[in-house]
């Protein structure tokens, strides 16, 4: 949910089966939507002007990170080299971060509003997710050490 009251979600649609994403505005409108390709839509952030970030799964079980801009055009995007790529936040400048996974586990990504992206792992870590960004770009979330226990970090 952003300050203005809009919501982002997904549903499983009764007919197919299939699981879409939407938006529901300040003002109780709804918005249904899928990137090309999607066979699972799960928006998980909204920013003040109305960019959406998510992942949606294809049908080769793949997941793929999405930015959909406020007029409703959506951009897939993938980490180079992830077999799978999951928009955890996405903050008012559209910088948007999450997680990505590889053969050896998964490392955080923060996303530029104009595209280029940085992977990265908190100190000490074998797996990190970057969970929020807020609008001063300050990045949260987990990760595991190699003794397996988890701690949260702040980047």
């Amino acid at each position: 949910m952003n300050y203005n009251g809009a919501v982002v979600g997904f549903y499983n649609d009764a007919v197919s089966g299939q699981i879409h994403g939407f938006v529901r505005d300040q003002f109780g409108n709804f918005s249904s939507f899928d990137p090309s390709g999607s066979v699972a839509t799960m928006p998980t952030a909204i920013n003040l002007s109305g960019q959406v970030t998510g992942y949606y799964r294809d049908s080769a079980e793949r997941n793929h990170a999405f930015f959909r801009d406020a007029s409703g055009n959506i951009t897939s995007f993938d980490v180079s080299g992830s077999i799978g790529t999951f928009g955890n936040s996405i903050n008012d400048a559209g910088v948007i971060v999450g997680e990505w996974n590889s053969l050896s586990g998964y490392l955080g990504f923060e996303r530029s509003a104009s595209g280029n992206i940085i992977s990265f792992s908190a100190s000490h870590a074998g797996n990190t997710d970057a969970v929020s960004i807020d609008r001063a770009s300050f990045i949260t979330g987990w990760y595991v050490d190699s003794n397996n226990v988890t701690h949260g970090f702040a980047k």
